[in-house]
């Protein structure tokens, strides 16, 4: 049995705020709306919120004139940390921080505290496109992704079929993914069962009829936050940088499911490989 433990964050905190109108509303004590001191709260279901009723007089002098001022836009009491970025002509895979070929340091250090807009990314990988394994995000949604030698790729996730049918992506703060493979060996390239779940709660659950057998690959690496090499899956592009926060990952493997002729058998096909 194999299992893949997973803690991450990921923090969003890029927030529309604005306002149809502002509330013409101030505390006792508080400058009065229209001198140059005051300020306002906004509800927060606009953005940009439209300009104030002009609330001063216009005439042809300035004696008979009555000045007027905007008021400043404030947060209300226990209001959020907002964190709001607008970019002009890029897409999402733009930034370095979603795995995009155009630097940005500072973006990059907000998501590595915790702080991204739609985390995805791969979390832990083995093997590429000829055979192999992926648990990432992909849009927020856990996938786990089993690739059979080229040959057929199996799925966790939600969605269609999956006992999370809506496929829900994770909602900000830490999760615990957990993905937990039973062998039905003894014996190589058996099949199994293997339940993916998030916080405790299974998430999918599917069986595969084998499994690749002694060796996963010889030429692609086991990475962690990132795919280095080939991808194991198409739904995602290389490098495919997680933009969220590992705190954890835990592997655990379970005893050797080999019966004696089938460790001599591994044992002379390494021989033979390393010829």
């Amino acid at each position: 049995m194999t299992v893949f433990r997973k803690t991450f964050i990921a923090l969003i905190s890029a927030t529309a705020i604005s306002a149809p109108a502002f509330a013409q509303q101030t505390q006792q004590g508080t400058p009065p709306i229209g001198s140059p001191a005051a300020t306002t709260t906004i509800p927060g279901d606009q953005l940009p919120p439209p300009p104030p009723k002009f609330g001063g007089t216009i005439t042809e002098d300035a004696k008979s004139s009555k000045p007027w001022w905007p008021p400043t836009v404030v947060p209300p009491k226990g209001a959020p940390n907002v964190l709001l970025i607008m970019t002009d002509d890029s897409g999402y895979g733009v930034p370095s921080t979603f795995g995009g070929v155009i630097p940005t340091p500072t973006l990059d250090r907000i998501a590595s505290a915790g702080a991204g807009a739609g985390a995805e990314g791969m979390i832990a990988t083995m093997g590429g496109r000829f055979g192999g394994y992926g648990l990432y995000l992909l849009k927020g949604k856990p996938v786990f992704v089993y690739n059979l030698v080229n040959l057929k790729r199996y799925r966790w996730e939600g969605g269609v079929e999956a006992e999370d049918w809506l496929g829900r992506s994770l909602d900000p703060g830490k999760h615990t993914i957990v993905f937990d493979f039973k062998y039905d060996g003894p014996g190589p390239g058996k099949g199994g069962t293997g339940v993916m779940s998030v916080d405790g709660r299974v998430l999918a659950r599917q069986t595969m009829e084998h499994t690749i057998p002694f060796l996963m690959s010889i030429a692609e690496p086991f990475d962690i936050g990132l795919d280095s090499r080939s991808p194991v899956d198409d739904s995602y592009t290389l490098p495919f940088r997680f933009t969220g926060a590992i705190d954890k990952l835990t592997i655990k493997t379970g005893p050797q499911q080999l019966a004696a002729e089938d460790r001599e058998r591994m044992k002379r096909a390494l021989a033979t490989a390393h010829d």
